[in-house]
């Protein structure tokens, strides 16, 4: 008896993002197919890039997201910072680069926003911090 390859619908796309890899005119994918996304120009992906068709018929991963680099929204500044690590590479969306403080305390890095936003996440990396406790504060300002 042969066995039926598992299928998978869609995997949907992210907002801003194009498909790479089938076809995006394809709609029923084997199991084992990946469907891979980039990012349209001047956005930067936040998830996983491929996602695969499992055994079960549900696709691997959940649906990345194309977001827009801070960058041009506000200003970042910190109290001092080592000079290959400047605040503004925290929120450049190049994965590459990012922000260090020096050893100083305290220690801040502040995004001043040039307008109003609702926000909806923060997210932090924290490179080489297991056996280190990090305290964060967001501070919140309004004028309602």
């Amino acid at each position: 008896v042969a066995e039926i390859a598992a299928l998978c619908g869609f995997p949907g796309k992210p907002a801003f993002a194009r498909v790479l890899e089938p076809n995006s005119a394809k709609r029923v994918f084997e199991e084992g197919q990946t469907v891979s996304f980039a990012c349209d120009h001047g956005f930067y992906m936040k998830g996983k890039a491929t996602r695969k068709c499992l055994p079960s018929g549900v696709w691997s991963n959940e649906i990345a997201v194309c977001d827009t680099t801070l960058s041009d929204l506000g200003k970042a500044t910190s109290r001092e910072s080592l000079s290959l690590y400047p605040p503004e590479a925290a929120i450049d969306s190049d994965v590459q680069t990012c922000f260090y403080s020096d050893r100083q305390k305290p220690r801040f890095w502040r995004l001043q926003l040039r307008a109003t936003h609702r926000v909806i996440a923060v997210s932090l990396t924290i490179p080489f911090a297991s056996n280190i406790q990090h305290i964060f504060h967001l501070k919140h300002t309004s004028s309602e």
